[in-house]
């Protein structure tokens, strides 16, 4: 089973950088949201780290993105993420209703 220490490794060592800002999935009311943030400095492992335990035992929470699960979650609904992404930033940028379908 992976845990979140192995999640955290695996995140800091491909990312090169002091910080990073993963995603995560819950599961509530029926259905799936991604756009949950989490940012993390590393120069404190130990706080990353309970940060994200935090985080996995909240209401809902389903998967860190970097996570087995979480790939396997985005591979599978990939399609489906994608539209829903094009039409947040579409609608963002003012066209207001969903011009991204199947």
């Amino acid at each position: 089973m992976e845990t979140i220490k192995s999640i955290y490794r695996n995140i800091k060592v491909t990312s090169g950088l002091p910080v990073a800002i993963i995603k995560f999935i819950t599961y509530k009311n029926n259905k799936y949201e991604l756009g949950n943030t989490l940012f993390l400095n590393f120069h404190d492992d130990g706080e990353n780290i309970k940060k994200m335990r935090l985080v996995s035992k909240s209401d809902g929470f389903y998967a860190f993105v970097n996570s087995k699960k979480g790939e396997k979650f985005i591979e599978k609904n990939k399609e489906a993420i994608s539209r829903a992404y094009c039409n947040m930033v579409l609608q963002n940028a003012g066209y207001g209703k969903k011009i991204c379908k199947n």
